[in-house]
C-alpha cells in the first residue's frame, strides 16, 4: 500500500485544476489515480466528481503507523458534494471540519475498523449549511471539542455510531438539531462521550439507539425519552428531561429512571444543573432527609414544557450553590417549586416567571421550611410570577447586596403572599424591595405574616396590602428606613379583626397613597385604628357613619354564617347604607353548577348599598368560609346579575374562619372550596363586644391559583 502522509509543513504547489476542489490557494496538492486531495495550508476541501472522493488507508507500519495531518480547517463537501473514508487504521487529523459546508452540499465521512481515528481538537459540523453524515463503524473513532448536528437553518446533519469499540468523543459540547435537522444513532453496542453538556434540539434533534442499543455518557444531558427511540443507556451527571426523578433514602444522590425504552443513569453532581419538564412535563422530588446539590435549576425549560420540584421534610435540601434557579425559564413555560414540612433550598440567583410567556410559583409552607438567594431575585420580571409563603415558612435573600424585584418590566405580572404567624420574607436590610419596577405587582400580608427589607418601593400599579389585627407587619429597617410608594398602601380589617390601635408599617418614612379599609389611618403615629362593627341580619338594611364606624357585620339566622365590610374613613360624617343577604334560588344552582367534584359553595352574598357608597372605591369584604381549608384551595366567585365568573382576588385572607378581599363594587360574591367543617355560630362572632374569636392553625397549604 502506497505511503500517504501529508502535514501542514508540505511544499505548497499552487495548483487550479478543473472543477476547482473548493478553495484551493495556497495547498499541497498530490493527485493520484485521480483523486485530487487538496489539503493542508487553507485546509482539506472535498468537492465532486471524480476529484470529490478519497479512501485513505495509509501505512499500517507500526513504527510509522500512517498519519495525515491538517493545522487548519477540513470541508468536505464544500461547495459540491463530497465524500471520505478513513479505514485500514489510518489517522486523520485536522482542525474544525465541515460535512455539508455550502447550502444544498451533501458532505460524507466514514471512519471504518479497529484503530481508524479522525481526530481534532476544533469544533466538528456535521451539517453546517447543507447536510453533512458521518458514519462511525466497526471499531472506528472520532474526536473533537464541541459537536454539532445541524447547525444553521436549512442544514442537516446524521452521524451514526454502530458497533462494539466505535466511539465518538466530545471534549466540549454535543448539539444534536442546532437551528438545522440532528440525528444521533448509537447502536449496537456504539458509544457516544461528551464532557460537558448534551442538547437535543426541540422539533429539530432525535437520538435513536436501534434495538440493540448504545451508550450515550455526558456531564448534563438537555432532551426528552419523546425525542428518542430504541432501547438505550444515558449516563449523566447532571439530568433536564421529562422525567420522574425521586431522591430519598432509597436514592440518596442517584437514581436510575427508565423512559420510553431508555434509561437513564443519574449520579447527580454540584458541578452541574438539574431539572425537571424539558419540552413535557417531569417532577423532582427530594425526601427523607437528603441533600441534593446542583450548579442551578430548571423547572419548565423549553416552551410548552411543565416542571414540578418539592422538597419536603426535615433536612431534606436542595442547594443550587453558585448557579441560577429558574422557575418557568422559556416562553411558554411552567414551573411551580414546592419546599414543604421542613424541606429547605438555595440558589445564587431566582427567576420565577421571569421573561415574557413564563410562568412560575414558588411555595415555602410549613414551619422549618425556606428558601434563600444570595445575590438576587427576580419575580414576575416580564412574565408571571407568584411566591407564597405560608405557616411559618420563610424566604430570604442570603447576602448584604440582596434585592427582591417584582415585575421590574412592562408585561410583568408578579405576586407575593406571606400568610400566617411566623411566615416571612427577610430582604437584607440595606438591599431593596422593588414591588413593581415598571410592572403590576401584589404583595399581601396576612394573618400574622411578616416582611423585612431595607427600603421598599412600590410603583404607581402595585398595591400593598396587610391585614389588620393579626399581627401582620411590614417593616423597612434599612439605613433609610424607607417605604416609597407611588400606588397604593391598603391597610384592611376584615371580620376577624378586633377593635383597637394597630401598627401594622413600621418605618421612618411612608410616603405615597395609604388606605385603611375598616379603620382610621394615623399618617403622623403610623397606626391604624380599627373600628368596632355595626351589626344585623342578613337581609336588613344597616347604616353606619363612616367617620366613626367603618366596618359592618351580618348574620344569616338560618345557617350562621356572617359577612363583613369594611370601608375608608371619611373626614366628615357622612353616612353609608348597605345590605347584605345570602344567595339562594337559581343564582345559587348556577354556581355550584360551575364547580369541580369535591367542591362545594362554602359561603355567597348579594351586597348592595341605597347611599354612601360609590362604585370604583375599595371595599374589603369578608364571606365567612369554615376552617380546616387551605387558602389557595378557595376560589372566589363574582355575580354580575346574570352570570357567575371567577373573581382575581389578589389579595385573598383566610383566617381559618372567613375568607376576605378587596373589592371595587358591591353586587354578588361567592367563595367555593372543598366541603365545610361545621363550626358554632358563636365561634365566628368577633371582638365590638359580642364573643371573641378562636381560630384552629390552617392545615397544608396546597400552592398558587
Amino acid at each position: 500500500m502506497e505511503r500517504n502522509r501529508f502535514s501542514s509543513s508540505a511544499k505548497v504547489t499552487p495548483y487550479a485544476p478543473p472543477g476547482r476542489i473548493g478553495q484551493v490557494k495556497n495547498k499541497a496538492v498530490k493527485r493520484a489515480g485521480g483523486v485530487m486531495l487538496a489539503v493542508l495550508a487553507a485546509g482539506l476541501f472535498m468537492a465532486s466528481g471524480a476529484q470529490a472522493a478519497l479512501t485513505y488507508s495509509g501505512n499500517l507500519n507500526p513504527a510509522d503507523p500512517s498519519l495525515w495531518t491538517s493545522s487548519t480547517s477540513a470541508r468536505v463537501g464544500d461547495s459540491a458534494d463530497g465524500t471520505l473514508a478513513i479505514d485500514g487504521g489510518s489517522t486523520v487529523s485536522s482542525s474544525s471540519s465541515y460535512l455539508g459546508y455550502a447550502a444544498a452540499v451533501n458532505g460524507t465521512v466514514t471512519v471504518t475498523g479497529s484503530g481508524s481515528n479522525w481526530t481534532g481538537s476544533s469544533t466538528r459540523y456535521v451539517g453546517y449549511n447543507g447536510s453533512g453524515v458521518l458514519h462511525i463503524t466497526n471499531g472506528g473513532t472520532v474526536n473533537n471539542s464541541a459537536g454539532y448536528l445541524g447547525y444553521n437553518t436549512g442544514s442537516t446533519g446524521a452521524v451514526t455510531v454502530d458497533g462494539s469499540g466505535s466511539l465518538w468523543t466530545n471534549s466540549s459540547s454535543l448539539t444534536i438539531g442546532r437551528n438545522g435537522n440532528g440525528s444521533l444513532n448509537i447502536t449496537n453496542g456504539g458509544a457516544v462521550s461528551v464532557t460537558s453538556s448534551t442538547t437535543v434540539g426541540v422539533g429539530r434533534g432525535t437520538i435513536n439507539f436501534g434495538s440493540n442499543g448504545g451508550t450515550l455518557t455526558t456531564s448534563t444531558f438537555y432532551g426528552s425519552p419523546s425525542q428518542m427511540t430504541g432501547t438505550g443507556t444515558i449516563n449523566a451527571s447532571g439530568l433536564v428531561s421529562d422525567v420522574n426523578l425521586v431522591f430519598n433514602a432509597a436514592h440518596p444522590t442517584t437514581q436510575t429512571v427508565t423512559a420510553n425504552g431508555i434509561t437513564f443513569n443519574l449520579n447527580q453532581s454540584s458541578s452541574n444543573p438539574l431539572g425537571a419538564g424539558y419540552i413535557g412535563s417531569g417532577t423532582l422530588t427530594i425526601a427523607d432527609g437528603v441533600s441534593v446539590a446542583s450548579s442551578g435549576g430548571y423547572l419548565g425549560y423549553r416552551a410548552g414544557s411543565s416542571g414540578t420540584a418539592t422538597v419536603t421534610g426535615a433536612g431534606s435540601s436542595w442547594n443550587m450553590g453558585g448557579g441560577n434557579f429558574n422557575v418557568g425559564y422559556s416562553a411558554g413555560s411552567t414551573g411551580a417549586a414546592n419546599f414543604l414540612n421542613g424541606g429547605s433550598g438555595y440558589a445564587y440567583r431566582l427567576f420565577v416567571g421571569d421573561n415574557a410567556g413564563y410562568t412560575g410559583s414558588l411555595t415555602v409552607d410549613g414551619p422549618g421550611s425556606a428558601f434563600s438567594w444570595g445575590y438576587s431575585a427576580y419575580l414576575g420580571t416580564a412574565g408571571s410570577g407568584t411566591m407564597i409563603i405560608t405557616n411559618g415558612g420563610h424566604v430570604s435573600g442570603g447576602a448584604s447586596a440582596s434585592p427582591l424585584y417584582i415585575a421590574n418590566n412592562t408585561t410583568g405580572m408578579g405576586r407575593i403572599v406571606v400568610d400566617g404567624v411566623g411566615s416571612s420574607l427577610t430582604v437584607f436590610a440595606n438591599s431593596n424591595l422593588t414591588v413593581g419596577g415598571s410592572g403590576t405587582a401584589r404583595l399581601s400580608i396576612s394573618d400574622g405574616g411578616a416582611v423585612r427589607a431595607g427600603i421598599v418601593y412600590i410603583n404607581s400599579q402595585s398595591i400593598l396590602t396587610v391585614d389588620v389585627g393579626k399581627g401582620s407587619s411590614l417593616t423597612a429597617g434599612g439605613t433609610d428606613s424607607t417605604i416609597s410608594s407611588a400606588g397604593t398602601i391598603r391597610l384592611v380589617a376584615g371580620a376577624g379583626a378586633a377593635a383597637g390601635t394597630y401598627t401594622p408599617i413600621n418605618a421612618g418614612t411612608i410616603s405615597g397613597t395609604v388606605q385603611a379599609l375598616g379603620g382610621i389611618w394615623d399618617a403622623t403615629a403610623h397606626t391604624v385604628t380599627v373600628s368596632s362593627a355595626i351589626t344585623g341580619a342578613a337581609g336588613s338594611a344597616l347604616t353606619a357613619d363612616l367617620a366613626t364606624t367603618q366596618r359592618f357585620l351580618f348574620t344569616d339566622g338560618s345557617t350562621g354564617k356572617s359577612a363583613g365590610a369594611g370601608f375608608q374613613a371619611t373626614a366628615s360624617p357622612t353616612n353609608l347604607t348597605m345590605t347584605a343577604s345570602s344567595i339562594s334560588g337559581s343564582e345559587l344552582t348556577s354556581l355550584q353548577s360551575l364547580l369541580g367534584a369535591g367542591q362545594a359553595v362554602l359561603s355567597g352574598w348579594d351586597f348592595s348599598s341605597t347611599e354612601g357608597y360609590t362604585t370604583g372605591n375599595p371595599v374589603y369584604l369578608s364571606l365567612f368560609a369554615g376552617t380546616g381549608h387551605s387558602l389557595y384551595d378557595l376560589t372566589v366567585w363574582h355575580y354580575d346579575g346574570s352570570a357567575w365568573s371567577t373573581f382575581d382576588a389578589s389579595d385573598l385572607a383566610y383566617d381559618q374562619a372567613f375568607a376576605s378581599f378587596t373589592a371595587t363594587g358591591l353586587s354578588g360574591y361567592a367563595v367555593s372550596g372543598t366541603a365545610p367543617v361545621p363550626v358554632p355560630p358563636a365561634a365566628f362572632l368577633f371582638g365590638s363586644g359580642l364573643a371573641g374569636l378562636g381560630f384552629l392553625r390552617r392545615k397544608f397549604f396546597a400552592g398558587s391559583r
